[in-house]
């Protein structure tokens, strides 16, 4: 997973959208406050009948000159009110679209992803959690195959000894030892080499190429 290259798109994600749209719609929430109380008692001055002729003036002055200034600051405000809402949130939602996809590819056995964040990126100690729960992930499949090929090991040994071979059935055990190779097949690791089943899991070279092509970077630890 290529998380290192910076990405393009300023919106990443649905709960960044939903929460720039949210942001925004406060800040027109406040405005429209700020500018009904700006604006309300001039308005209702140059409305009411009772109001002076000097007086309706005046009002309809300091409404021309509110209008001149405050509008305009209120559109600069807010375009620097949604591009901030938008660089604070690029920094959570960055990661939790990283977060995703690490899960989609350890849900499918890859096991050589890193979450890596940029410098101002949050929720840094949840890609730290999310980095040992893969590496602790990584070393139970290491010890699995591990013992997967100690088990081939041993049956190995097992069948060479005639008595043994006469006494007991290793069909099963074969079967139970090519089962735990193919599910081990399904995982990968970054590790150089593979884990290969051995003779006694009955599936024999050709078996253990086909697991090398598929996992190519499996081993024991």
């Amino acid at each position: 997973m290529k998380t290192r290259s910076r990405r393009r798109k300023m919106l990443v994600g649905g709960i960044q959208r939903r929460f720039v749209a949210f942001q925004v719609a406060c800040f027109l929430v406040f405005a429209a406050v700020f500018v009904t109380a700006t604006f309300g008692p001039l308005v209702i001055d140059l409305l009411a009948r009772e109001t002076p002729p000097d007086e309706r003036t005046a009002a309809a002055a300091q409404l021309l000159a509110l209008q001149e200034h405050v509008w305009p600051a209120l559109v600069v405000v807010l375009l620097l009110f949604g591009f901030h809402a938008l660089m604070v949130s690029h920094r959570f939602a960055g990661p939790l679209v990283r977060f995703r996809r690490t899960f989609e590819l350890v849900a499918g056995g890859d096991l050589t992803q890193r979450v890596l964040l940029r410098r101002h990126d949050y929720l840094k100690p949840e890609a730290r959690a999310l980095d040992q729960m893969v590496n602790a992930l990584r070393d139970r499949v290491h010890a699995l195959a591990g013992e997967a090929d100690a088990l081939g090991r041993e049956i190995e040994r097992l069948e060479r000894q005639p008595d043994v071979a006469r006494v007991a059935d290793l069909a099963p055990l074969r079967a139970a030892h090519a089962a735990l190779a193919a599910r081990l097949a399904d995982f990968r690791t970054g590790e150089t080499g593979s884990f290969q089943p051995g003779p006694g899991s009955g599936q024999g070279q050709a078996a253990g190429s086909e697991l090398e092509r598929d996992t190519p970077v499996l081993s024991a630890p």
